[in-house]
């Protein structure tokens, strides 16, 4: 795992909070050159038919964004898997 802009994962857990969501994978795909992230909720098994995983990226200046469904499609397809867990975070 590379290391993580602290201002990235600052912005990473702010979405997560926002959205009931409580860990910050950084996934073993990368879009348009950069890290891709998934957060989700721990409590819904992996694997679940829930939708679609919640990604997201950062641009060249640092700033976190959602992939839209047809990016996160795209980068699904070119994905190895899940890597390693960033945060897990407290319950709120």
């Amino acid at each position: 795992m590379n290391k993580i802009d602290p201002s990235v994962l600052e912005q990473l857990k702010a979405i997560a909070i926002h959205n009931g969501w409580d860990e910050i994978y950084e996934d073993k795909a990368l879009f348009d050159g950069n890290p891709v992230f998934q957060l989700r909720n721990s409590a819904i098994p992996w694997g679940a038919k829930v939708g679609y995983p919640h990604l997201y990226s950062v641009d060249d200046d640092l700033k976190v964004f959602a992939l839209s469904l047809d990016e996160i499609r795209a980068v699904s397809q070119l994905r190895e898997g899940i890597g390693n867990l960033v945060e897990h975070l407290a319950s709120h």
